[in-house]
């Protein structure tokens, strides 16, 4: 009988550890965001972020969606493993393409197992400018020939109408 409430008490201090454990913040095994190249309408951006080398996420559960200016990425399936850690490095997430303003991007992983704990979302600021159309300018070579051109045209159009 003694064994018996030992077994209960014991599990009852293990689910009540769990339920403890399943509120806390995880170590957050990327850092540092960035939206790279610089954001120029249409072209497609990235979320670079420095992976700590200690966890693994699965490439195929990453979600970005945008409210407004509000960006939000959701990398699912993140995990922290702890020692030993891989060297660490940069992570590229291909986000797409936005028009141009200025937004506010959240980071957010999510653990692979549902009640485990939260990692700290990231966040970071970018800009996507209006993408500009460089007119070229013709230079002092190009101005002579069309001066040229234009003179040729109207002594042509002169000649002609003395000829009718």
């Amino acid at each position: 009988m003694r064994r018996f409430w030992n077994l209960i008490v014991g599990l009852a201090l293990l689910s009540a550890a769990t339920a403890a454990s399943a509120q806390q913040t995880l170590p957050n095994i990327f850092s540092n965001p960035q939206v790279v190249p610089t954001p120029q309408n249409p072209q497609s951006v990235s979320l670079q972020l420095m992976w700590n080398g200690c966890g693994g996420w699965n490439p195929n559960a990453l979600t970005v969606s945008q409210v407004g200016a509000t960006v939000t990425v959701a990398q699912g399936g993140v995990d922290y493993v702890g020692l030993p850690c891989s060297p660490a490095g940069a992570v590229l997430l291909l986000l797409g393409s936005f028009p141009p303003g200025t937004y506010s991007l959240v980071f957010q992983a999510v653990h692979f197992v549902p009640g485990v704990g939260t990692y700290p979302p990231l966040t970071t600021q970018f800009t996507v400018g209006s993408q500009t159309v460089a007119v070229p300018a013709i230079g002092r070579v190009g101005s002579l020939m069309l001066a040229a051109m234009l003179l040729l045209v109207g002594c042509s159009m002169r000649l002609r109408r003395r000829t009718v």
